[in-house]
């Protein structure tokens, strides 16, 4: 049975580990619930198979504190630092090349870098690092409007988008947006869970396109499974 560990580690069944690619940690904090944790457990055994590969997948629970915002941000001092996450715990941690891919899942709002015009830093689902991890959070999508099983469809849909990004979705060859702190997206016009997403309605919208017509448009896919095989060790 799944559950979110009060301490220490324990591994999901989720089929034999490939040796040539790292596992992945899933890092949670002591306010996500056991829905919310099967619904991110959830979202990354898509990706898996998707991808076409076996992967270990460990979960543990979040002991020490994580970066806030400086004072400096009068309205936002003590909220989550997204950036600073990324930088300085997630691969930091652990002597370059890190040993797994990390995804840590707060309950927390968390925030981004200054926007170029310095109006603010802005709240985000989540942000990632790319080939190192990710960071999600559950506050924005159980907060602002959505609920019950649609609010944890989206959690996992937030999943699958962060960790597309941390395997390299999307290429520049693809991308549609203009260049910016941000990594490309895919093409809006297809059904695919890498479209840039700007609120929770957004993301709505393109988990009822995941669920109806499949979470990853030809291309998204297809990268996907190169990434991997180009991990995999010749037999």
């Amino acid at each position: 049975m799944l559950g979110f560990p009060s301490r220490g580690v324990f591994v999901l069944e989720r089929g034999l580990c490939v040796d040539s690619i790292k596992p992945i940690h899933i890092t949670c904090d002591q306010h996500v619930t056991s829905d919310q944790l099967k619904a991110v457990e959830d979202g990354v055994e898509e990706l898996l198979r998707l991808a076409d590969v076996r992967v270990d997948v460990r979960v543990s629970a979040l002991s020490h504190p994580l970066p806030r915002m400086t004072k400096r941000h009068s309205v936002l001092s003590g909220s989550l630092d997204a950036y600073a996450i990324l930088h300085g715990v997630i691969g930091e941690s652990v002597a370059p090349p890190a040993p797994r891919y990390d995804l840590m899942v707060v309950s927390e709002d968390l925030h981004g870098p200054e926007t170029a015009t310095g109006s603010g830093t802005p709240s985000v689902v989540g942000m990632t690092r790319h080939a190192r991890g990710a960071v999600v959070s559950t506050y924005q999508l159980h907060h602002s409007g959505l609920r019950g099983r649609l609010a944890l469809a989206c959690l996992t849909s937030a999943v699958m988008h962060r960790l597309g990004h941390v395997f390299g979705l999307v290429s520049e060859q693809r991308a549609v947006v203009a260049a910016s702190i941000q990594r490309p997206h895919c093409h809006p016009e297809h059904r695919c869970i890498m479209r840039k997403s700007t609120s929770v309605w957004n993301w709505a919208q393109h988990t009822n396109d995941r669920v109806r017509y499949g979470a990853l448009c030809t291309g998204c896919t297809r990268d996907l499974r190169t990434f991997f095989s180009s991990l995999r060790t010749p037999v």
